[in-house]
């Protein structure tokens, strides 16, 4: 009977920390829409700008792509495997990129910036807040990613005449795979934090 109610418990509080959780992602979700709307309401030609040179620019990135993956089948038999060993660099070095980007801004969402304070003085598991943090780096600093990868993509399935479902499984790995060095740079930040003394020379030396 005990265990049933420790096991009950530990549910419920697994639930409402993911309760928690959605409720703060949620808050910035809203705060988000409302910034869009009211940045619509007035800069619309800002808005028009801003997406036709980026447009432009994904389109220009996509055929670039396109030409090399068009270069790369003129080696014959090489292609495939000239193919994997590019895809397999870019990738790398952008896993480098954004585990540094997440690092910087996981380390100031989580220990420099006023809203991480007020979060916690809230009835919230500090997890919680962490995931949430969490989330916002990763929304913050993978989106260039996407904005690179998805016209890779888009350049690899033309060449490679794919199937439709070749898309959307993309999709769903590049969203996995950001995943990686989101949680990467999370821990450098928070080693970073623990290990790294809070002094300006020290920070100027490391």
């Amino acid at each position: 009977m005990t265990d049933t109610g420790l096991q009950d418990g530990s549910a419920r509080r697994d639930r409402r920390g993911f309760t928690d959780t959605g409720s703060l992602l949620y808050v910035k979700w809203r705060d988000a829409i409302n910034r869009l709307s009211s940045l619509g309401r007035h800069s619309r030609l800002k808005i028009a700008v801003i997406a036709v040179f980026a447009a432009a620019f994904w389109t220009v990135v996509f055929a670039v792509f396109a030409e090399g993956f068009r270069f790369m089948q003129a080696f014959g038999d090489f292609a495939p495997t000239l193919t994997e060993y590019l895809m397999s660099i870019f990738f790398f070095s952008l896993s480098l990129l954004l585990i540094f980007s997440n690092g910087i801004i996981s380390y100031f969402s989580l220990f420099k910036s006023e809203e991480t304070g007020y979060l916690m003085t809230l009835p919230v598991r500090n997890s919680n807040i962490f995931l949430y943090k969490l989330s916002e780096s990763l929304v913050f600093s993978s989106w260039a990613f996407l904005f690179l990868g998805t016209p890779l993509l888009a350049a690899y399935g033309m060449r490679h005449h794919v199937q439709w479902h070749f898309y959307v499984l993309g999709l769903v790995y590049y969203l996995l795979f950001l995943l990686i060095p989101a949680g990467l740079g999370a821990m450098a930040a928070m080693v970073i934090a623990r290990y790294i003394p809070r002094t300006r020379k020290a920070v100027l030396w490391f």
